[in-house]
C-alpha cells in the first residue's frame, strides 16, 4: 500500500513539475520582447507600443489575469488563439504570451490604458479581424468559469474601441 501512495505522490509531483517548467519555458521566450521594454528605465510597456499582436496580447492576458494567476488552460488557450488569429507560430504565440504577462505584470490594470492598447489593433486590422480578435477575449475570459464583470467591462471596451 505505501509503494503505491509513494507512486502516486511521485507521479503528482513529476505532473507539477512539468507545469513549472512549461510556464517558465513561455516565459523564456518571452525574454526578448522584454529585453526590449526593460532598457527603458521608469517607463511603462507601453509606451512606444506600435505592434497590434503585442497590444493584443497584453489584453488578452489582462482578461484572464482577472481572475489570478493564468491557469494552464488559461495559457494554452491564449497561445492557440494568438497563434490562430494572429497567424504566428507557436513559439511566437509564446513569446507574445510572455510579453503579455510582464506588462499586465507592470500595469495596475490594463483597461486603464485601452486607448493606447486599442489604437494599434484598430490600424492594422479589419472590423473582421476586429471581430475576431473580440471573440478571442471572450474564450479566453470563459476558460476558467463564466465570465465576470470585470472580464467583460473590458471585453466591452474593446469591442467599442475597435468596432465603433
Amino acid at each position: 500500500m505505501h509503494i503505491i501512495m509513494g507512486i502516486i505522490l511521485a507521479a503528482g509531483a513529476i505532473a507539477f513539475a512539468v507545469s513549472r517548467i512549461i510556464q517558465a519555458g513561455d516565459d523564456v521566450r518571452g525574454a526578448a520582447r522584454r529585453y526590449k521594454w526593460s532598457r527603458r528605465t521608469n517607463t511603462s510597456p507601453l509606451d512606444g507600443l506600435s505592434d497590434p499582436r503585442e497590444a493584443g496580447a497584453v489584453l488578452v492576458t489582462q482578461v484572464a489575469a482577472y481572475e489570478g494567476d493564468l491557469t494552464e488552460a488559461q495559457a494554452a488557450a491564449i497561445r492557440d488563439g494568438m497563434a490562430e488569429r494572429f497567424g504566428v507560430s507557436g513559439d511566437e504565440a509564446s513569446g507574445l504570451l510572455g510579453f503579455g504577462r510582464h506588462a499586465v505584470g507592470q500595469l495596475t490594470d490594463a483597461a486603464n490604458s485601452l486607448s493606447k492598447l486599442v489604437s494599434p489593433i484598430r490600424a492594422a486590422c479589419t472590423d473582421e479581424e476586429s471581430a475576431g480578435f473580440v471573440q478571442l477575449l471572450q474564450t479566453v475570459a470563459a476558460v476558467e468559469g463564466p465570465v465576470t464583470d470585470e472580464q467583460q467591462r473590458l471585453i466591452d471596451g474593446v469591442r467599442r474601441g475597435l468596432l465603433n
